[in-house]
């Protein structure tokens, strides 16, 4: 068996999640031709999924000094340095990757996923419209566009993201909450209380989504019917509890009051 061989070998145990396998075709890989850059960047992997980071970066390292155009490895390096918290150096990996490869929409959305997380929406929302002009068919790359336009208060235009989600996998409970949540933060309970409805139909046991549509319905000034959406997401998660009841109590003195 040839060394390309064996990388493939290795890259299918990888994909099986049979990693003792995996390390020995790459073993025999690197003892066959040492240099070889694609074994080194299948031995990150493995260590990138079994949780030793360290040993994945040492193996990207490797991987990249003997092919410095590797940008899968860069891309790879780069996820490991995010596991451990190291955001800087993760983006630096990205960049490089993306230098390398830059219709790898993978690579965008990896270096977007830190600048989210970091709370820099307004850079995460370019690095992701790059992702969907080489991926318009990628729906988690929407809906996370989505949440960072919902951060930065543009609600409209998170309606926008969360509706090309929708077209792409309509039966996705959370990006229904998410719209109605955008929604309701325009006033416009009606549709938001829709959308509420569209996501427990499809997850019923939500209890967030039973308490989201709670508010909706006290906005509307609906208090019985927003007391009863608290209760049931009680009954789903009782650490809403202490939340909800006081809720509850403000439901019922805005009742009374009217």
């Amino acid at each position: 068996m040839d060394t390309d061989e064996l990388v493939n070998r290795g890259d299918a145990f990888v994909a099986q999640g049979r990693y003792d396998d995996a390390l020995k075709a790459y073993d025999e890989a690197i003892r066959l031709d040492p240099k070889l850059s694609a074994a080194w960047t299948g031995k990150g992997d493995v260590f990138s999924d079994l949780g030793k980071y360290n040993d994945a970066i040492q193996a990207f390292d490797l991987a990249i000094k003997l092919d410095p155009s590797n940008a899968v490895a860069w891309n790879n390096k780069g996820t490991a340095l995010d596991e451990q918290g190291k955001y800087q150096d993760a983006i630096i990996a990205y960049d490089q990757a993306i230098k390398l490869d830059p219709n790898e929409a993978v690579f965008w959305v990896n270096k977007g996923a830190i600048l989210y997380l970091q709370g820099k929406y307004d850079a995460a929302i370019d690095v992701y419209d790059e992702a969907i002009k080489l991926d318009p068919s990628n729906a988690v790359v929407w809906h996370i566009k989505g949440n960072a336009l919902y951060e930065l208060g543009k609600y409209r235009e998170a309606v926008k993201a969360y509706n090309e989600v929708i077209k792409l996998d309509p039966k996705d409970p959370i990006v229904w909450n998410d719209k109605g949540l955008a929604l309701a933060s325009i006033d416009d309970y009606t549709e938001a209380l829709n959308c509420f409805e569209k996501a427990i139909g499809l997850d019923p046991i939500d209890a967030v989504i039973w308490y989201n549509k709670g508010n909706a319905l006290d906005g509307q000034d609906k208090y019985g019917a927003a007391i009863k959406c608290y209760e049931r997401a009680m009954e789903l998660d009782p650490q809403l509890e202490d939340e909800c009841m006081d809720l509850i109590d403000v439901a019922r003195r805005s009742a009374l009051r009217d």
